[in-house]
């Protein structure tokens, strides 16, 4: 082995050495890449993840306020969590995935209000549950298909990112 070396001439060491280098970048390059694309995928999980974690307790939500199993102080301590989570979640999206928001947070508080400023909320605010009267169902639920779109467009959005 040594003597075959030792007979290369200037011209194979340069193409030995390319060959080497080629290497090292290649690996580097992959390495890099699939480190960022790995870090990109488990961030737009993560999102995709808590969209339906939020999805999923809106549904329970609803389900619950449209049945009586809701009093008014029940539903102002999980219209408060779920600014939290909808600003934290609006916050990573705008940095990470797009500077385009849908807007859930936005969404979400105008149910907020409109559900806290009708008459079958505050009526109902010494009482064990809220009573909702059927326009204020069908109100609750066009609010509520405005999140559930700007979630879905949400969910669209990053995985097209």
């Amino acid at each position: 082995m040594l003597n075959f070396l030792c007979t290369l001439d200037a011209e194979n060491w340069i193409d030995i050495v390319a060959i080497i280098v080629n290497v090292i970048i290649g690996t580097i390059v992959v390495v890099v890449l699939s480190k960022r694309i790995s870090d990109k995928r488990a961030l737009k999980d993560y999102l995709i993840g808590e969209t339906d974690h939020i999805r999923e307790d809106y549904r329970i939500f609803l389900n619950d306020l449209l049945s009586g199993k809701k009093n008014a102080r029940n539903i102002l301590s999980w219209f408060q969590v779920m600014n939290i989570r909808l600003g934290n979640f609006e916050q990573i999206y705008k940095s990470e995935i797009s500077s385009k928001c849908y807007c859930t947070k936005d969404k979400h508080v105008e149910f907020r209000e409109f559900l806290t400023d009708h008459d079958d909320f505050n009526n109902a605010f010494t009482k064990d549950s809220v009573e909702i009267s059927p326009s204020l169902r069908k109100e609750i639920l066009k609010l509520h298909g405005g999140i559930s779109k700007s979630l879905m467009d949400s969910v669209i959005s990053i995985n097209k990112r």
